[in-house]
């Protein structure tokens, strides 16, 4: 009986230390034994090794999508990834390799959740109707799905997003227009309800939280653009909801606000803009769906950075948000020079890490590592 107890805490133990560690040590640890094997290959155990990864900002990585093609000078449909740590962000960084999908089509980066890429394998260009289909990807591990079936579109712009649904135990690849669902490895895409055009013009991909893809939109009324909001789908619902932006931002004139960016950051969703070209203003949402939750979390005063540091211009699509209150923001400086931009609430003071190699930033999304398996 006693050795029977010992057995049972000795694996408590070993699931305590191994949750902590990083993936990479936890791939090689596989190979120790089968049991080792079999429990850190444990849907259970995996999901406690993300909600403990997820506790440390130290953990998160960034991952730069980039769409420019040097040779050509301008845009082109080949996508080059490169992952950074934020703590080496934060520091010295040097060059890193960049990283690729095992793969030769053109994609485009969906989404991030819990350690997966989801990534949109683009159409040739002039092909007609367009052929929709999605891989899922593990930078960590390095694995990466067999392609979903496909479906054919009339446009290649159909406002993804990716999340997990708790209560399917799935994680979800969602289509707005047309309404479309793909769930990982599953042999199909479903119809769900499809948001109206007429009345919402969405943008960017849809962000995860807590069960539920939100996107930015411009909600119409006849002809007239009436305000920005965002649209909500629930994934285990598959309804629809309008949540509303704070209130100096459901302005839609463009000469006061530009178009808000949507992320999540420490279990919130917040949102990112540029005010009247003079300051750089930052929401965050405390409680999802509660409008009297938004809190204005950072106010940059252009005209202070540009005196600081000439040539600065911030990109709104991600940032990092610290438990000390500091916030991690990407720019361009002088229009060449990508960087990091650390801004501290407490002091107004911001640091400034050029990020060497990078040449142009199409997205960036931000993830933590998982030892999710795609396949």
């Amino acid at each position: 009986m006693r050795r029977q107890e010992d057995a049972v805490l000795s694996e408590d133990v070993l699931i305590e230390i191994l949750s902590w560690l990083p993936v990479t040590t936890l791939v090689g640890f596989k190979c120790v034994s089968k049991s080792w094997n079999s429990l850190i290959s444990d849907p259970h155990f995996q999901k406690l090794h993300i909600q403990r990864s997820s506790v440390d900002s130290t953990n998160l990585r960034l991952l730069l999508e980039n769409k420019f093609d040097q040779d050509q000078g301008g845009f082109s449909n080949t996508t080059s990834l490169s992952s950074w740590s934020v703590t080496r962000l934060l520091g010295n960084p040097s060059p890193i390799p960049l990283i690729r999908p095992s793969f030769t089509q053109h994609y485009s980066v969906i989404g991030s959740c819990n350690g997966l890429i989801a990534l949109h394998a683009e159409s040739p260009p002039l092909v007609y109707p367009y052929k929709t289909l999605v891989y899922f990807w593990n930078p960590a591990t390095r694995e990466i799905s067999p392609e979903s079936p496909s479906y054919d579109s009339s446009t290649k712009f159909n406002n993804f997003g990716f999340g997990y649904d708790h209560t399917s135990d799935a994680y979800k690849v969602v289509v707005l227009f047309p309404g479309k669902v793909h769930s990982m490895g599953a042999n199909c895409w479903t119809d769900i309800q499809t948001l109206p055009d007429d009345q919402y013009q969405v943008h960017m991909y849809g962000v995860y939280l807590s069960d539920t893809l939100n996107w930015i939109a411009l909600r119409k009324s006849g002809d007239y653009v009436k305000m920005f909001v965002i649209v909500s789908l629930h994934l285990g619902k598959e309804s629809y909801a309008e949540l509303p932006l704070p209130d100096p931002l459901q302005d839609h004139d463009p000469c006061i606000w530009h178009l808000p960016i949507l992320c999540v950051s420490r279990g919130c969703l917040c949102v990112s803009c540029y005010h009247m070209d003079t300051h750089f203003v930052i929401w965050q949402m405390k409680e999802l769906g509660l409008k009297k939750s938004w809190t204005c979390l950072v106010n940059i005063n252009l005209e202070y950075v540009e005196t600081c540091y000439p040539g600065i211009e911030f990109l709104s699509f991600t940032m990092c948000l610290f438990q000390n209150g500091d916030v991690l923001l990407l720019a361009t400086q002088a229009y060449t020079q990508f960087c990091s931009v650390l801004f501290n609430q407490r002091d107004g003071i911001l640091k400034v890490v050029e990020i060497p190699s990078v040449l142009s930033v199409y997205n960036a999304w931000n993830y933590v590592e998982s030892l999710v398996s795609p396949i």
